[in-house]
């Protein structure tokens, strides 16, 4: 009966721990995540989860303008960033 017990805990112990170090993984990402998109400004050069490049050219709300050609902007979700390009 022991040993039950003690498997039981032990099991137990193991999903504590990995459910923690989850949480704080998922965490940290969210919290790059909302650095990065805080850090975004107008005129950044920017590559989009769909492989679209363009210029952000203004921001309403959780939508920003982006220019993918000269006069030529679509309104798109922010959370759909990629990466900004220097």
């Amino acid at each position: 009966m022991k040993i039950v017990f003690m498997w039981i805990t032990l099991i137990t112990l193991v999903l504590i721990v990995y459910i923690l170090l989850f949480i704080y993984r998922y965490k940290k990402n969210r919290k790059q995540i909302t650095e990065f998109q805080v850090s975004l400004s107008e005129g950044d050069h920017i590559i989009l989860s769909s492989g679209i490049y363009g210029i952000i050219k203004y921001f309403e709300g959780v939508f920003i303008g982006v220019e993918i050609a000269e006069n030529v902007v679509i309104k798109v979700n922010k959370y759909q960033i990629d990466k900004v390009i220097a």
